[in-house]
């Protein structure tokens, strides 16, 4: 978390705030557009899909809370180590079942930053 909030401070986030548990950006990828932005939220059966921008809500001292716009782009190699995705499967199949509209190779670091994109809502 304290590498996460160092992330969002260079990126002009000085506030440190706790992400709601662990996220595994493939669920994320399959959730519709109304859980993944939370209560209130339109009710539009659009899906969240990896590599397209949506709003996640963030939970500042369990009091305030403050919405993100976020971009996921797919690691492929770092997911599969992690077990995201299974190399028993066929890959392919599995990016589809994801609805992944754009497969990057990005160059694998350990926490995966070089994928995610976030900026403020206004």
């Amino acid at each position: 978390m304290i590498i996460f909030n160092k992330h969002l401070s260079s990126h002009g986030h000085p506030e440190p705030f706790e992400l709601p548990g662990r996220i595994n950006i493939y669920q994320l990828a399959s959730m519709s557009r109304g859980q993944a932005e939370g209560p209130g939220a339109a009710k539009s059966p659009e899906t969240v899909v990896v590599g397209k921008r949506f709003k996640i809500l963030v939970r500042e001292d369990g009091t305030t809370s403050k919405c993100y716009n976020l971009r996921i782009l797919p690691n492929i190699v770092s997911d599969l180590e992690a077990g995201f995705l299974s190399r028993e499967n066929d890959l392919a199949k599995q990016l589809i079942g994801l609805k992944l509209n754009c497969l990057h190779f990005i160059e694998k670091n350990d926490f995966g930053f070089d994928r995610i994109y976030i900026s403020s809502l206004k």
